[in-house]
């Protein structure tokens, strides 16, 4: 993915961890493009496959209006997308949530909200290696 800075897209209708979040990463990673979504429906009308709307890393709520989670996931594997880490984010308790999303290939980790600036960093910096590499 031949781009310089970390494009990360947030898809979430909670603006109160929107703004936590954006707030958090921006203040860790002045460079960071940051874009919010409020469902799966906005986030995919704008990831068109071509590589200005691919992100870095997308964090991704479970229940959200319109469309969730689950279904922007489905969606997402039916289109001609490549392939970029997802980051599921949930408030959601529900040990079934958990399995379906460590048993997604795009998914790589599973954080319940609120999650610790820690694992912000560490997942940031993840990715930065990746990408250096």
């Amino acid at each position: 993915m031949g781009q310089d800075t970390l494009r990360v897209y947030l898809v979430d209708d909670d603006s109160i961890f929107a703004v936590i979040t954006e707030v958090t990463l921006k203040k860790l990673y002045p460079n960071v493009e940051l874009l919010h979504f409020l469902n799966g429906e906005e986030a995919l009308a704008h990831i068109d496959g071509t590589e200005n709307t691919i992100p870095s890393l997308l964090f991704l709520d479970i229940n959200m209006p319109l469309m969730n989670g689950w279904e922007f996931l489905d969606e997402l594997a039916r289109g001609n997308v490549p392939a970029f880490p997802i980051c599921m984010v949930s408030s959601s308790i529900d040990p079934e949530d958990r399995r379906k999303a460590e048993s997604n290939p795009r998914i790589i980790d599973f954080i319940e909200k609120p999650f610790e600036k820690t694992k912000l960093i560490e997942l940031i910096e993840q990715l930065e290696t990746a990408l250096a590499e």
